[in-house]
């Protein structure tokens, strides 16, 4: 069973997507430098996704549900297993007591087994698959939010760029705007009611 966790490889790549798409379309209308190797005319930050996916506590309410999610397809795996177990077990016993008065009983009850073996799996396909999609629309609403906020950011901070830290080889510490990244997309956050979920 694959760990509901966020994806950081997926999560980066979506980031980047939306945020150089954030950070041109506020920029496009800004007047660039005439000489391009004047770089002193840039204002430049960087952000850790990694740091700022540990402590957003939008992504922490979704790793909780991720949990739960997880532990209900365990469960839910575990209880049609057993149901099959059982089911497979009573068949045998009276294979073994000579329960059945003909092959056509014996072949019916295996029949109805494999039936319950293929609606078990069906069910468990459409549990993980859910729980996949549901994964999905989390990190979308992470990347949406990350890049509402950035877009509402840079309107106050004329930055021409903001990258993430894992772009560069080397980053000036002084340039890192995670925290206050961070801080802001906290103060923006109104927990969802997820104890349904």
């Amino acid at each position: 069973m694959k760990k509901l966790a966020f994806a950081g490889s997926a999560l980066f790549m979506l980031a980047s997507m939306l945020l150089s798409t954030s950070c041109n379309n506020q920029n496009a209308s800004q007047p660039v430098a005439n000489n391009a190797n004047d770089s002193s005319a840039l204002t430049i930050r960087y952000i850790d996704l990694d740091t700022i996916t540990a402590q957003y506590n939008l992504v922490k309410d979704f790793n909780e549900v991720a949990i739960r999610t997880e532990a209900n397809l365990r469960n839910a795996y575990t209880t049609k297993q057993r149901e099959i177990q059982q089911q497979a077990q009573t068949i045998e016993n009276k294979m073994r007591n000579h329960g059945y008065i003909s092959e056509q009983m014996a072949q019916a009850d295996y029949q109805r087994l494999q039936e319950q073996q293929q609606k078990a799996e069906a069910y468990l396909n459409n549990l993980q698959q859910k729980a996949q999609q549901e994964q999905l629309d989390q990190q979308f609403a992470v990347l949406d939010s990350i890049n509402n906020f950035i877009a509402d950011y840079i309107k106050s901070h004329p930055y021409d760029a903001i990258l993430f830290k894992s772009a560069g080889i080397y980053m000036n510490p002084k340039l890192d705007i995670t925290k206050e990244v961070v801080e802001g997309l906290n103060a923006r956050y109104t927990k969802a009611d997820n104890s349904k979920k």
